[in-house]
């Protein structure tokens, strides 16, 4: 059981995950599991990037989707990894740029860009990176994000902005502070920070929440087991308001639906209902039943 701060960065997960729904959750942690990439760093990058939104579009470039990439980028990793996940080669460009609104696609092209950023990361820093260094390498570059971490490792105090003008200018709510005046390296990385507080040391990847499987009644357990000692049966309930042991079940009128026996056909020629009385009497006055 997990205790105290390992407690609460669990329940911080679980909180986004149950934000992103059952379907953006289980897409996030297929793709960690498909390329290594830590959960906890893709489900929130996605939410920093889209607020778990598969179709989310910006107003001001092309950047679309669960992960907001924009049209080269996407190109890019298609061409790339689109044979491994089975993208084919005859789609158009404009079929292709609309997998971006697919949040399984989406995710795994995301997490095989941080795989690559990573390696690039450790091996031109010499240091492990984690999720603030990667969300660097998403943010700038890989390229960018090497040259500022090695910048800061040098000089944690130099001025940002001075050091990347272009991204000052396109971000100047992350290089400047609110009274207009520069931050230093340390700053900037420690805002970067603040937005993955859930770390990948803190906490190992859950698994999504699977739908319960209903308990069976110990009583319709001993009927069943009394009726049919010899055969095998699913522990199913004597009487629903839809079904009974002498009524088959169909799936909503789905033509493809399979027809599912309550019990086996022999039991439809031996047993009546002053049988199935009889037996519930038995049942719930202690008599045993004859076998």
């Amino acid at each position: 059981m997990l205790t105290g701060q390992n407690s609460a960065v669990s329940g911080q997960l679980s909180g986004l995950m149950d934000k992103a729904g059952a379907k953006i959750a289980s897409a996030i942690q297929n793709a960690s599991a498909k390329t290594g990439v830590d959960f906890s760093y893709l489900l929130q990058q996605a939410k920093i990037e889209s607020s778990f939104k598969a179709d989310a579009k910006a107003g001001t470039s092309s950047a679309t989707g669960l992960y907001q990439f924009i049209d080269k980028t996407w190109l890019s990793m298609v061409d790339k990894y689109g044979d491994k996940y089975g993208i084919s080669d005859t789609a158009s460009k404009k079929e292709i740029l609309a997998l971006r609104n697919n949040p399984e696609l989406c995710s795994l092209m995301a997490a095989e860009m941080a795989s690559d950023n990573k390696d690039h990361l450790e091996k031109c820093t010499g240091k492990s990176v984690g999720s603030t260094e990667l969300y660097m390498a998403h943010f700038m570059g890989p390229a960018g994000a090497t040259k500022f971490l090695n910048a800061m490792d040098k000089n944690p105090d130099a001025n940002a902005a001075t050091l990347f003008p272009d991204a000052a200018r396109a971000n100047k709510n992350v290089f400047f502070d609110k009274s207009g005046h520069p931050k230093s390296l340390q700053d900037v990385y420690a805002q970067f920070d603040k937005k993955f507080a859930i770390k990948a040391d803190d906490v190992s990847c859950p698994a999504v929440a699977e739908t319960p499987k209903p308990v069976a009644d110990p009583s319709t357990e001993n009927i069943l087991a009394a009726m049919a000692p010899t055969t095998n049966i699913d522990s199913l309930p004597l009487y629903t308001r839809t079904s009974s042991l002498f009524t088959t079940e169909h799936n909503g009128g789905d033509e493809q639906a399979t027809i599912k026996s309550y019990s086996p056909y022999s039991l439809f020629s031996m047993v009546s209902p002053i049988d199935i009385l009889d037996l519930l009497k038995d049942q719930y006055t202690s008599h045993k039943v004859n076998r």
